[in-house]
């Protein structure tokens, strides 16, 4: 089924706000809630509560720059393949961000979650894990499901789409150009 790219902008923001406003924040207080009591290891509740907020910071970074810089940038496409643009803004905003810059960057974030893997011995639990830290577990691990499923939908669907709508919105700028 063929989804117009706004609305896979809409989905992506969507599951942005769901990250940033319920998982994320769900996360960082089993977190913050470890202790030596609730899963006998020292070694992982210092290193979860040290790498975890740094983690969201970065997060919470990329999503930012994301929404601000890329999906702004294919909206503006999309309004520019509706005939809906300013030709200096448009023309200035392809120069600055062209799609393949964004691919690029893109795949420098795809393993987000391989510090927690590796604090956590990818999610290895021993028999006597208490149920604080089965429920982290399981959090992280559905979380890295949710991101992975993220970044397939960005590559797999919104890229293929957004490198189409800049060929198009480029090909109906060309002539103006030679006009100017």
């Amino acid at each position: 089924m063929r989804y117009p790219i706004d609305l896979v902008v809409r989905y992506l923001q969507h599951a942005h706000h769901v990250f940033l406003n319920h998982k994320l924040p769900y996360m960082a207080s089993l977190v913050e809630n470890l202790t030596v009591e609730t899963i006998g290891n020292a070694a992982i509740i210092r290193d979860l509560q040290t790498f975890f907020p740094l983690f969201i910071d970065e997060f919470i970074e990329h999503i930012h720059e994301e929404e601000d810089t890329f999906f702004k940038y294919i909206l503006l496409l999309h309004q520019a393949s509706h005939g809906k643009f300013k030709q200096g803004e448009l023309y200035q905003a392809m120069e600055k961000n062209p799609v393949h810059f964004f691919a690029l960057e893109h795949h420098i974030h795809d393993d987000e979650m391989r510090g927690i893997r590796e604090i956590t011995n990818d999610y290895t639990l021993d028999a006597k894990a208490t149920l604080h830290l089965v429920v982290l577990y399981e959090e992280f691990k559905s979380f890295e499901r949710d991101l992975k499923l993220h970044a397939r939908i960005e590559d797999c669907v919104l890229l293929p789409k957004a490198i189409r709508l800049e060929k198009l919105v480029k090909a109906m700028l060309h002539p103006k150009v030679k006009l100017n």
